[in-house]
C-alpha cells in the first residue's frame, strides 16, 4: 500500500510542479505585453471607426447650434439709416400769386 501512496504522492507534485512552471510561463508571457490603457483603447476605437466619428461630428453640430440659440437670447439692437438723394436739382418756381401773396409784396418768386 505503501507503494501505489508514494506513486500517487509523487505523480501529484509532479503534476502541481509542471502546472506551476506553466503558471508562471502564463504570467511571464502576458506580462510581456503592453496593457492596454483606456484611453489607449478609445483612441484606437476613434482612428477607425466609422460610426464613432460620424456620432462626433454629430454632436459638434448639436454644440454649434446650442451655441446659435443662446445668442438669440442676448438683446439685439438695429438700426437702418437711409439716406435719399435727388439725381437733378429741383427748382421750384411759383407765379406771382400763386401762393395768396397779393402783387403789392414785392415777392416774385417762393423757393
Amino acid at each position: 500500500m505503501k507503494a501505489p501512496l508514494a506513486l500517487a504522492l509523487k505523480v501529484a507534485l509532479l503534476g502541481s510542479a509542471f502546472s506551476l512552471t506553466l503558471l508562471a510561463f502564463a504570467q511571464e508571457a502576458d506580462s510581456a505585453e503592453p496593457i492596454l490603457t483606456v484611453e489607449q483603447a478609445i483612441t484606437l476605437a476613434r482612428q477607425d471607426n466609422r460610426l464613432v466619428r460620424n456620432a462626433e461630428l454629430e454632436a459638434a453640430k448639436y454644440d454649434d447650434r446650442v451655441a446659435e440659440t443662446r445668442t438669440h437670447l442676448l438683446p439685439v439692437f438695429d438700426i437702418n439709416v437711409l439716406e435719399v438723394r435727388t439725381l437733378q436739382n429741383v427748382n421750384l418756381n411759383f407765379p406771382v400769386a400763386a401762393c395768396g401773396a397779393s402783387l403789392d409784396s414785392g415777392t416774385e418768386k417762393i423757393v
